[in-house]
């Protein structure tokens, strides 16, 4: 009773720290909204991102096409609510990737130590001296540009910064007295590390993932706008602004709606972090 009395105790003062920051309650409010839409994107949609109308070639907006269409007639705001179920699953499905490998690269290197901290860690360092959209840009190229291969190549190539800070964090608290007296007591290292180690990296891991979510959005825009992303007709954020470059001065529009909502999106994760990192950083 007293632990779980202890933990909503916890919980509460980190709500009401997080409830002062207004750029980062905003930001959880946007992003709540941003994942409801696109989870009930068959719904919220008024039209199909794909089918064609020649005829309403860059229509103006109107009652049957709210924000107009697009050159090839499509609806612009079925193609925006579409484009960002696809945008944010691949940042979110990115960094779940890039928390579980740099998790188990941060966890064993801190606990074993020896050849494994060695040879583990000097990787590490070796992938972070490659820029990081220049090794995306050859992973893509090499393996192809299918939804699947964007989620493993922005998450594989982004893991390093989580696997550091995770490592920094078990060796602050590895050698603490409840860590020892685990030990004693006979624990397994995998319960060792699992139950008495990791938990005590979960705020950064939690602050790492909300500020990679919005950098793995932007690798996906960015790799979708050069044509090395998901490809049409599946819409996207980034090859929507790909396909608006041609007709920036004709309709300017089809370039503002994805590239305001993945400032939008980008910031708020940005924000969300912030505010998150404050509300553990006084907590601790």
């Amino acid at each position: 009773m007293g632990s779980e009395y202890r933990r909503t105790r916890v919980v509460r003062q980190a709500s009401a720290r997080l409830g002062r920051n207004p750029l980062a309650v905003a930001s959880l409010g946007y992003l709540l909204a941003a994942y409801t839409i696109a989870i009930l994107a068959g719904y919220v949609a008024p039209d199909s991102p794909t089918t064609m109308d020649l005829s309403a070639f860059l229509a103006a907006p109107s009652p049957a096409h709210p924000l107009g269409t697009d050159d090839n007639g499509r609806d612009v705001l079925s193609r925006l609510v579409y484009g960002g179920r696809v945008s944010l699953t691949v940042g979110l499905a990115a960094v779940i990737v890039s928390v579980v490998v740099g998790v188990a690269v941060g966890l064993t290197t801190a606990y074993f130590g020896g050849w494994p901290d060695t040879v583990l860690m000097r990787l590490t360092d070796a992938m972070l001296t490659i820029p990081t959209f220049f090794l995306l840009l050859v992973v893509m190229a090499f393996f192809g540009s299918t939804l699947q291969n964007v989620i493993l190549a922005i998450g594989l190539t982004s893991w390093m910064g989580v696997a550091r800070l995770v490592r920094g964090e078990i060796l602050r608290v590895k050698g603490m007295d409840f860590v020892e007296a685990a030990r004693a007591l006979g624990a397994s290292p995998q319960r060792m590390m699992t139950k008495h180690l990791l938990p005590q990296a979960g705020p950064q891991i939690i602050v790492a993932a909300s500020l990679g979510t919005g950098a793995a959005i932007l690798a996906e825009s960015a790799l979708s706008y050069l044509g090395l992303g998901v490809q049409p007709p599946i819409p996207t954020w980034g090859n929507m602004l790909s396909g608006a470059q041609n007709f920036i001065w004709q309709a300017p529009q089809l370039a503002v709606y994805p590239g305001m909502l993945i400032l939008l999106t980008v910031l708020a994760f940005n924000f969300l972090g912030e505010g998150l990192r404050d509300v553990f950083t006084v907590e601790d």
